[in-house]
């Protein structure tokens, strides 16, 4: 049984509903049911980047909270727990001493925290606005800049590349970075 709650800021003028549409998408590659709620999305077996996930049933609830009119603050808490095939391999594997018994340790480096990070990273890019951005908004030395610049034309690449995003989201979305 594990839990964990991971945190970020969103920067957007979006609409409520663009902003959780944006959520839903950037949580996507992780899998599992998705449904979205009042403040935000809950997320059933969304364990597809999760190392060993195949060992434990996992959930997610997604919460939006506004901090003003452009700032949102997102919490992630994730709770997973052994699942059916953990138990059964235990169980099977202790009384018939076979090799089954190993299963159940592969739970025990069940760690979600990078893929649902990674997931809470991609939510500027579909839910915030570049121009609104921490980028622009925090006083930068010119080269520091021109890295962050940099370090958004690579992830908004490797999106596309990934199947994130379509040739004309990518173009749209390298404009928006460019011209902040």
């Amino acid at each position: 049984m594990g839990n964990k709650t991971l945190f970020t800021q969103l920067n957007s003028t979006k609409s409520d509903v663009e902003i959780i549409e944006g959520i839903k998408r950037a949580f996507q590659p992780l899998g599992g049911m998705v449904q979205i709620r009042s403040t935000g999305l809950e997320i059933e077996q969304g364990k597809n980047e999760v190392r060993f996930g195949s060992t434990a049933n996992m959930t997610a609830s997604v919460s939006v909270q506004p901090v003003n009119q452009t700032q949102y603050e997102i919490q992630c808490a994730i709770n997973w727990s052994p699942n059916t095939l953990v138990w059964i391999c235990l169980i099977v594997g202790v009384f018939v001493l076979g090799i089954l018994w190993i299963v159940p340790l592969f739970y025990l480096f069940v760690d979600p925290t990078s893929a649902y990070q990674q997931a809470l990273n991609r939510i500027q890019t579909y839910a915030g606005d570049l121009s609104v951005g921490t980028v622009s908004a925090l006083p930068v030395s010119p080269g520091t800049q021109k890295e962050a610049l940099a370090k958004q034309l690579e992830e908004a690449k490797q999106m596309m590349e990934d199947g994130f995003l379509t040739e004309e989201e990518y173009k749209k979305l390298k404009q928006k970075i460019l011209h902040t």
